[in-house]
């Protein structure tokens, strides 16, 4: 199908150039001028004209100039094709460009497409395969774009593979296998990936047994037989070189990770199973169960290659049986009992205690999930990102605007939108948007402090580890980028990246850099739009109207644009007023838009010139009229009239550009995202020739997301316990009249915060709680810093005796307050609650403590604290909803999560009795869904200890609670994990500060100072945005005295509302005037003014 799209190509191209002016010299011979004519024909032409003769030869003229004009197009459109550039626009040579560049490629980049392959003399080798990203057609694999730069410029570990086998100077050739790509067998074969290009050449036109051939689109079907270049592996050799071993069965071991250790596939472990279920294992058993295999037994491994073989023998603690001497390294994960209790020392496992390694670990374990890049729907993780941005904003109002005891309205456990907001956060990376915005960023501030115009970028790619950029036109950029030998191609690392730190002043250089796609390597492609000018999306027209909903919805949200106008012409009217970004107008006619276009072109054109630049890019690189800087996308669901069309398409075309594009459903653009007609999710962007999975929103999900974010800002009522708590502020009347109790350091303080006097503090009737923190130096464990001096919470190491494990007690037991003496029952429950079994910490970071199972390698320590959190807080889930929250989006096969269930069942342990903390899912009691037993979480305590209703409930107890806050709930949660627990964190998130607030108030009336500044810190700890914690906080100082704290922390208050460009509560201008106008209280315990 390409071959016949390039041959039509070129046969029109030939017709244009050859045959209109052949036939034209046919019809009116030449079109110079043999002679001049004389005075006696020139009257006589007057006086009696021929007019049918005077139309033919103005025809033939008008021909004649429209050739020309094409030609010229052709001729400025052939170097720039060959170079992946584009070429320099000529003012009235739109069409005929544009028609030049799309026929130029598709015969370039089909036809020919060997002639991008070379590399430039010198250039690294490591840049050829990112240089044809978007210059020229990829692999099947998408692997040759995949590559990441590096000093040598080299493919790391590219050539193993070939390194294992014999190389032949005349080898025999390969069978097509499934999941192989030209670049996977270069890399088998040939050492290198890279020369993927050598195989193709070969093998272009070459008939196939199905009757296809390879051509321009490079994919390959399984049977077909490729030819191999001289020096390749014979692959003969290379099949002979793989040997069946032998490897005995070590606890945790399963046929998913064994298969992945020899295989380097965890998918081939039916393999596996084949080769094992006849053999007699040495307990006289077989194999009948896949899941169900036991140490000692033996598992016979088919098909490893002599690389594979030699990369699994590391040693082993276990030893190994495998005939071929291989063994296997369990690693960190050793068996033994956990160590029980809370006392310090004992095993506390985070999810973040993984330095970059184990991190690396993780990541490469989890590669067994089926990592998507896109959502069900299509939604690329750009797109994702801004909407969950959206979603975190209106949530975040909504908890600063809510009163006590409401609660922020949640999608429902399960629903289609839980399941999509799962979904979007699994997709969502802030990490990876956050550092393409910085280093583009950083770009702006190089060019803006030297006065240089910004480079051309017409298109990028964003991976996971690594930024790219192709520019239109050669240009030189600042360390750290690393450009190719002409200068079109940069990249910079993640890891480069990270060092860059933009000033508080730098603009975002390219705020039309939106997504099309998702290459098949799983990087976004993405388009500059104020580049290209135009996009059409050429296909199904639903299809399409799905793909200009994402691009509208991304350009609305995105990161990196500092202002934008998104102008959507009769389609998706409800868009902008739900987004409320504040990027979006609708409008119902294109000829208005044109009209309104057409008078802004005129006037960012007379602003150009007269501060002497020649485009956008150039005044925003330079810093020049700012006004003009806002570009303005416009996108057109319906058809186009021809007149509206053209005017259009004259304002693009305008040299200098004015920042305006246009993305439409038309067919006339020279860039456009061609639909498959077979398969809608998949498109080529032309005229790069580049395959690509479409980003889309589709109408199902458009309308969930739509509702979704419509949805959040609404409040609903709250739990029990908090349905009686007030919103009532003391007021500084009250406080003035308030007797100050002293603070820390001065003697034993209220509300069972730890006194230096243990004794003084019997005596006083305040018994502290043990391990009550005292006030500490500004930085909070979340890492929100306060002012100067300002306490808040640390964490808390617990002692006391631990139950006997034979004892029958409940999983929580009290233990009593070393050195104190308790004053009251109601102290009982804000004393140190002791462990007896697990425990899973939310508030904060996620914590496992006490686990008494086998300890996990770092690799899958991560999925199973996860999936431990998820089963704590969701008890009774079944194998659907443990995978929906597990792995979002994905297809989780039943053996991925057999697997972690497996480890994580693992790693907890069992109790006294021998029962295991998480039951098999098929037992009676607990057939189909998993649930722990008496393993509890910090949550569960929060809410014992706060009791049926807070507005009663002791302070001292309400205290406890805030005791076992140690920052915002599930805090350093990697990106994508968690995402199921949102509505949980909201949920915990309004508890704390509605405990939070109760404790100042109260503390507040009752002269405790100390007090109120502790809770409120606890309070701004988890989330500061709260302008009620503020206020306690503020009025707390009032009351200790220290007017240079009070007004250091008003100042703190002030820049954070700032931050979040909002402006403050009445509530806190009414208080910040009445502090003004008050006297100064005395300090505390010192009697000065």
């Amino acid at each position: 199908m390409k071959f016949l799209k390039s041959l039509g190509a070129l046969l029109v191209l030939a017709l244009l150039l050859v045959g209109v002016p052949v036939a034209l010299w046919a019809l009116g011979g030449s079109p110079i001028p043999t002679s001049l004519p004389s005075g006696n024909e020139i009257a006589s032409a007057l006086s009696n004209p021929n007019w049918a003769l005077l139309v033919g030869g103005i025809l033939t003229y008008v021909g004649w100039f429209a050739w020309l004009t094409f030609a010229i197009s052709v001729a400025l459109e052939v170097p720039a094709a060959l170079r992946g550039v584009t070429a320099p626009r000529l003012p009235g040579f739109g069409v005929q460009q544009r028609l030049a560049a799309m026929l130029l490629g598709a015969v370039v980049f089909t036809a020919v497409p060997q002639i991008a392959f070379a590399a430039p003399a010198g250039e690294p080798a490591g840049h050829t395969a990112v240089t044809q990203m978007l210059l020229t057609p990829l692999s099947d694999g998408g692997a040759s774009v995949g590559t990441s730069l590096d000093d040598g410029g080299g493919q790391a570990g590219s050539s193993a593979s070939a390194a294992a086998a014999q190389q032949s100077a005349h080898p025999g050739p390969y069978t097509v296998e499934a999941g192989d790509s030209l670049y996977a067998i270069a890399a088998k074969f040939l050492g290198d990936g890279e020369r993927w290009p050598e195989l193709a050449q070969l093998n272009y036109g070459v008939t196939q047994a199905d009757g296809s051939a390879l051509g321009a689109s490079h994919v390959i079907e399984t049977g077909w037989v490729l030819q191999l270049p001289d020096g390749a592996a014979d692959p003969a050799s290379a099949s002979a070189s793989t040997v069946t071993i032998e490897h005995a069965v070590v606890e945790g071991d399963t046929l998913w990770d064994i298969a992945d250790r020899y295989l380097g596939d965890p998918y081939k472990w039916p393999d596996l199973y084949e080769a094992t279920r006849g053999m007699v294992q040495p307990d006289g058993g077989q194999i009948v169960d896949p899941d169900l295999i036991y140490p000692g037994w033996v598992v016979s491994v088919p098909g490893v290659t002599a690389a594979q073989d030699a990369g699994s023998g590391q040693g082993s603690e276990a030893g190994s049986g495998s005939t071929s001497g291989a063994s296997l390294d369990r690693g960190a994960e050793k068996s033994g009992p956990g160590e029980r209790g809370a006392e310090p020392g004992a095993k506390t496992w985070s999810a973040s205690g993984l330095d970059e390694e184990g991190a690396a670990d993780t990541e490469a374990s989890e590669a067994e999930e089926g990592l998507s890049v896109q959502t069900i729907g299509g939604a690329g993780s750009v797109l994702a990102a801004g909407i969950i941005g959206v979603l975190a904003y209106r949530r975040r109002e909504t908890q600063r605007r809510r009163s006590p005891g409401m609660r922020l309205s949640m999608p429902a456990p399960h629903s289609t939108a839980a399941a999509l907001e799962g979904q979007l956060r699994a997709l969502a990376d802030p990490m990876s948007l956050a550092t393409v915005d910085r280093v583009l960023r950083v770009l702006s501030d190089h060019h803006h402090e030297r006065g240089l115009s910004l480079p051309d970028i017409r298109a990028a790619r964003m991976a996971p580890d690594m930024f790219e950029i192709f520019l239109g036109s050669p240009a030189t950029l600042p360390a750290p980028w690393q450009g190719s030998a002409d200068e079109v191609v940069w990249s910079v690392t993640a890891h480069a990246a990270a060092a860059l730190t933009p000033s508080d002043t730098a603009t975002a250089p390219f705020p039309t850099l939106v997504t099309v796609g998702v290459d098949e390597s799983g990087a976004h492609v993405m388009l500059d739009m104020e580049h290209v000018s135009s996009l059409d999306i050429r296909g199904d027209a639903e299809v399409a109207h799905a793909s200009i909903a994402a691009l509208a919805a991304e350009l609305a949200t995105t990161p990196w644009a500092d202002d934008l106008q998104v102008t959507l012409v009769g389609t998706l009217p409800e868009l902008g007023a739900i987004l409320d970004t504040g990027r979006i107008r609708h409008v119902p006619s294109l000829d208005r838009v044109i009209r309104e276009l057409e008078k802004r072109a005129d006037a960012v054109k007379r602003a150009l010139d007269a501060a002497g630049v020649e485009s956008i890019p150039a005044a925003r690189g330079a810093g020049l009229i700012e006004d003009a800087w806002t570009p303005e996308v416009v996108l057109v669901g319906g058809e186009i009239p021809a007149e509206l069309r053209g005017r259009l398409e004259a304002l693009l075309d305008r040299v200098p550009r004015v920042g305006l594009a246009a993305i439409t459903a038309g067919t006339s653009g020279e860039w456009a995202l061609v639909l498959d007609e077979n398969d809608p999710a998949r498109a080529v962007l032309e005229p790069a020739n580049l395959a690509v999975r479409v980003q889309q929103l589709n109408p199902q999900e458009y309308a969930d997301i739509l509702s979704l974010i419509s949805g959040t800002p609404k409040v609903v009522a709250g739990p029990t316990w908090a349905e009686n708590l007030t919103a009532r502020e003391p007021a500084m009347a009250e406080l003035a009249a308030a007797p100050v109790v002293a603070g820390s350091g001065s003697g034993p303080t209220t509300n069972g915060r730890v006194s230096a006097d243990p004794a003084a503090a019997a005596a006083s009737g305040h018994v502290p709680a043990a391990g009550y923190p005292s006030p500490v130096p500004a930085a909070a464990a979340s890492g929100h810093v306060l002012a100067a001096g300002y306490p808040s919470p640390v964490p808390v190491t617990t002692t006391g005796a631990v139950a006997a494990e034979g004892e029958a007690a409940s999983s929580l037991e009290i233990v009593p307050a070393s050195g104190a003496t308790r004053a009251s029952a109601e102290l009982a429950a804000a004393e140190v609650v002791q462990l007896r079994h697990p425990r899973v910490r939310v508030l904060g970071e996620v914590e496992l403590e006490a686990p008494a199972g086998t300890e996990l390698a770092e690799k899958d320590r991560s999925q199973a604290l996860e999936l431990v959190a998820y089963l704590s807080l969701t008890p009774g889930a079944t194998n659907e909803q443990l995978s929906a929250a597990l792995w979002p989006g994905r297809e989780a096969k039943n053996a991925t999560r057999n697997s972690a269930v497996s480890r994580a069942r693992r790693w907890l342990g069992a109790d006294h009795t021998g029962s295991p903390y998480l039951p098999i899912a098929t037992t009676a009691e607990n057939f189909g869904t998993y649930s722990l037993t008496h393993v509890t979480t910090d949550w569960d305590q929060f809410l014992a200890v706060v009791g049926s209703d807070a507005s009663v409930t002791p302070t001292e107890r309400l205290c406890a609670a805030l005791e076992l806050v140690r920052g915002r709930p599930f805090a350093s949660a990697r990106a994508g994990k968690y995402t199921w627990a949102e509505p949980h964190a909201q949920e915990m998130i309004s508890s704390i500060v509605d405990v939070a607030h109760e404790v100042g108030r109260r503390s507040l009336l009752a002269g405790d100072a100390e007090g109120a500044r502790w809770a409120s810190a606890v309070g701004l700890a988890v989330t500061p945005d709260d302008e009620r914690l503020w206020r306690n906080a503020i009025r707390a100082e009032w009351m200790l005295g220290d007017q240079q704290a009070l007004w250091a922390l008003v100042k703190r208050c002030y820049e954070h509302l700032d931050d979040l460009e909002v402006e403050p509560d009445a509530e806190t201008e009414k208080l910040v005037a009445e502090l003004r106008a008050a006297s100064v209280r005395p300090r505390v315990g010192t009697g000065q003014l």
